[in-house]
């Protein structure tokens, strides 16, 4: 951003006046005057004599402020100085004040020009014809042959002045509530000052509070008369409206059948003690709790509120159990397998319910493998069918047992609590096991339930045998003595020997390209650069049992026919006599 002589500038273009002048008289003759005239108007605001150099001073984020330019040799100082009549700092280049209409005195601060950067022409602009903040520094331009262009580029460094006032909180018995320091960021005489909710954060002893109008208002940020950072007034009040904290609160329960209440109880909470948790006890006389397992967690915080399971509580705070009338007493059955107990039943007397152990095939499933038949335990009671199933609960905790069913069971007056998990074993038996027996009967009768309490159940015992596959040998099937490149094949194997599965793993040996799959099915494409390799079926019961077959391949497109005299090729097409050779 370097500025030349402009007497060149002048040199040429009364060079080009004289030229008009030859073709238009007297008509050149005024146009060289107005261009004389209008070039000297614009060096007088522009240039000066000699080289010069114009710097460019700007606030942060703006590229426009103060275009100064400044002749080599010569220096300009460029402050802001104090006004207070202004109450702020007004830019000075060499202790010229700018003036009202944002321009400098010319000739006052010569051989200085000061040049328009705003497009409404004038001189100052971007924050800086007058700054409310505090500037850092003086800027003194001393422009040399070798100043560059990042020199002339200047960031007008400020800050907050940081004038100290103070609000406080008046409540409607005029006591002081809070008292909060502030700080001015700008001079100004109409300095926004706002009351705030969070300064009034974390107050004692208060329930509610409410800020009063007018909740804003101006003070006048300036110097005193002795150039100290002052604000006037020094100290803003607003009026609030508390409620203050009672030192408990209760809560009450209501014990609901339905939509129907039949009891009530009440708790009664200290204001910033730790939560507690309220559980579900002593209902009713001739009521139990449902489900047996109910409780909330209740707070009454520092400030004032009521938390019921975290939340906050707006009106008188209630918390509910559900309740049923108390049916008949149950009898509690031990479930133990093969010595060790497996879970708990308790069945209400006169209530009729067996446990049998029944075949059971998954149903299949398009796209996996058939999975097979085994004995699943099965809950019957009332004419209906009940099985162990996996449920994950809201906090991520799974059981596998009859807890999917407990509603409805319930209603049967059949507790399963014990049995929310029971052992894979004893849910999933295998065909091939032994179970004795596979059925109990568990028809409860009066007085079984004072004989089987729930701390001293009834022993039930069930034997479970796993039988152990002993496998004597594998046989696979050859479909086709010769197979054809480009083709599949399907294979079937049989295990043989007692208490077996039919589950075997297929694999190829001695192939390139081919593959079989674990139905059995054998994939030769026409690449497959072998003529003979093996096919292996092992057991999956016993995995050293295993039994392979040998492939012969022939190039696809083969004839029919065996070549032979008997049975010669029978060639149709080129590709079977493509495949010959």
């Amino acid at each position: 951003m370097r500025q030349k002589r402009s007497t060149k500038i002048l040199s040429l273009l009364l060079s080009l006046t004289m030229v008009l002048g030859m073709f238009t008289g007297n008509l050149a003759f005024a146009a060289e005057k107005d261009v004389k005239d209008s070039t000297t108007s614009f060096l007088s605001k522009t240039s000066t004599e000699g080289e010069t150099r114009t710097y460019v001073l700007h606030p942060s984020g703006l590229t426009k402020g103060m275009s100064v330019v400044v002749p080599i040799g010569e220096t300009a100082v460029v402050s802001w100085e104090w006004d207070q009549e202004e109450n702020g700092y007004i830019p000075h280049i060499n202790g010229v004040k700018m003036r009202d209409d944002l321009t400098f005195d010319a000739e006052a601060i010569a051989p200085i020009v000061c040049n328009p950067l705003s497009d409404d022409g004038k001189q100052v602009v971007g924050g800086l014809q007058k700054i409310r903040s505090v500037p850092d520094q003086e800027y003194v331009l001393a422009p040399t042959e070798e100043t560059t262009d990042e020199e002339l580029d200047i960031l007008v460094g400020r800050h907050s002045p940081d004038v100290p006032y103070t609000i406080q909180y008046i409540d409607q018995d005029g006591v002081l509530v809070k008292e909060v320091e502030k700080v001015a960021t700008l001079f100004d005489d109409e300095f926004f000052v706002s009351s705030s909710m969070k300064d009034l954060k974390d107050l004692e002893d208060i329930d509610e509070i409410e800020i009063l109008r007018p909740t804003y208002t101006t003070i006048n940020v300036t110097k005193d008369e002795y150039g100290n950072n002052v604000a006037i007034p020094d100290v803003v009040q607003f009026n609030v409206k508390v409620t203050r904290y009672s030192a408990t609160r209760d809560i009450t329960i209501r014990y609901m059948m339905g939509n129907t209440e039949v009891g009530t109880g009440t708790v009664t909470l200290n204001r910033g003690d730790p939560t507690v948790t309220i559980h579900a006890e002593n209902p009713p006389e001739g009521y139990y709790f449902s489900p047996e397992d109910q409780s909330y967690k209740a707070e009454y915080t520092d400030d004032g509120k009521i938390k019921i399971d975290g939340r906050v509580v707006t009106g008188d705070p209630v918390i509910t159990f559900t309740v049923k009338k108390t049916p008949p007493p149950k009898a509690y059955y031990d479930i133990v397998v093969n010595g060790e107990k497996a879970f708990t039943l308790g069945i209400g007397e006169g209530t009729s319910a067996t446990l049998q152990w029944k075949k059971y095939q998954p149903p299949y499933v398009d796209g996996y493998p058939q999975k097979p038949a085994y004995n699943r335990l099965e809950l019957v009671t009332g004419g209906k069918t009940y099985y162990p199933e996996t449920v994950t609960d809201s906090d991520g905790t799974e059981t596998n047992g009859f807890k999917s069913h407990e509603i409805v069971l319930n209603g049967k007056n059949i507790d399963v609590t014990g049995a929310y998990n029971m052992p894979q074993e004893v849910r999933d038996v295998p065909l091939d096991s032994t179970i004795e027996p596979m059925v109990i009967d568990l028809t409860t009768e009066k007085g079984d339930a004072e004989k089987y309490p729930k701390s001293a159940p009834k022993q039930m015992a069930v034997t479970i045998t796993n039988q152990v596959p002993v496998v004597t040998g594998v046989k696979i099937s050859h479909p086709n003595e010769k197979i054809e490149k480009g083709t599949t094949e399907h294979f079937t194997a049989t295990v043989e020997g007692e208490h077996v599965s039919q589950e075997v793993t297929w694999s190829v040996i001695g192939t390139k390209h081919s593959s079989i799959d674990a139905d059995g099915v054998l994939t030769v494409p026409e690449e497959e650069p072998y003529d003979i390799f093996r096919v292996r079926a092992t057991s999956v019961d016993d995995p050293t049992k295993y039994a392979e077959v040998e492939v012969r391949l022939v190039p696809a497109g083969m004839p029919q026919g065996a070549g032979t005299e008997e049975d010669p090729y029978i060639i149709t097409t080129a590709k079977e006599l493509n495949a010959m050779r």
